[in-house]
């Protein structure tokens, strides 16, 4: 007949399950990942829950905060994650998203190289929503860093190429991103680094026909505030 197993054992093996469920992972009394492994963290960023996805950038934050090196293969299937998180819903965290497109970029540019083809359009894009107005001054500081962390050339070729292929864009907001990144770029760039391309001219055009629609949308509602300050007959 087979001896029982004491309590005593049975705890021991409990306790030991459970410490190798959670030896990748340690967790805050709120659930909050302290030490998060990847594979958690992209659990989280594809939920269906928000806050699932808050959670997840949170971690992820935590994790580079932590000076953790990400490999290439980790980045890769983050940021395939993230580019959906740039059409996420709930202003909480599409605030938090921002915040941790800073700090990836800011730690790990040099590895995001194929990415910002992705993420520099996509941002731009974002920021014609009306979504973004309460964070704006983040949307800025994101704009500053990806400018900051990555070769000049490319950044032209890729807003050049925005520009081109999306005859799509009417949000004046999109298009002053656009023109105003677009500025910063070029007064840290080299003449060197400013090469003549059939996309960087027909850029150019477009950028004119905007400015010149823009400037005219200035002027008609300064016209229509001044014309209210004229008494009527």
């Amino acid at each position: 007949m087979m001896r029982g197993r004491s309590p005593a054992a049975d705890a021991e093996d409990v306790a030991s399950g459970s410490s190798s469920l959670c030896s990748d992972s340690s967790y805050r009394s709120d659930g909050i990942l302290l030490d998060p492994a990847i594979d958690d963290i992209l659990s989280n960023l594809s939920s269906d829950s928000w806050s699932d996805r808050h959670d997840g950038l949170i971690a992820l934050q935590s994790r580079l905060h932590a000076h953790h090196q990400l490999s290439r293969s980790d980045v890769k299937k983050l940021t395939d994650v993230m580019t959906r998180l740039f059409d996420e819903p709930h202003l909480k965290v599409l605030s938090v998203f921002i915040d941790t497109l800073v700090h990836i970029v800011n730690t790990h540019s040099a590895q995001l190289t194929d990415w910002l083809p992705v993420m520099l359009p996509r941002l731009f894009t974002k920021s014609g929503s009306d979504s973004v107005v309460s964070l704006h001054s983040k949307m800025l500081q994101a704009f500053d860093v990806i400018r900051d962390g990555f070769a000049c050339e490319q950044q032209l070729n890729i807003v050049s190429k925005y520009i081109v292929e999306s005859p799509q864009i009417v949000h004046v907001k999109v298009k002053l991103s656009v023109l105003n990144y677009l500025h910063g770029l070029c007064q840290s760039m080299d003449t060197t680094e400013l090469t003549n391309t059939i996309v960087t001219s027909t850029a150019i055009v477009i950028i004119i026909v905007w400015a010149t629609k823009l400037k005219s949308v200035d002027i008609r509602k300064s016209s229509m505030a001044g014309s209210n300050r004229i008494p009527s007959e």
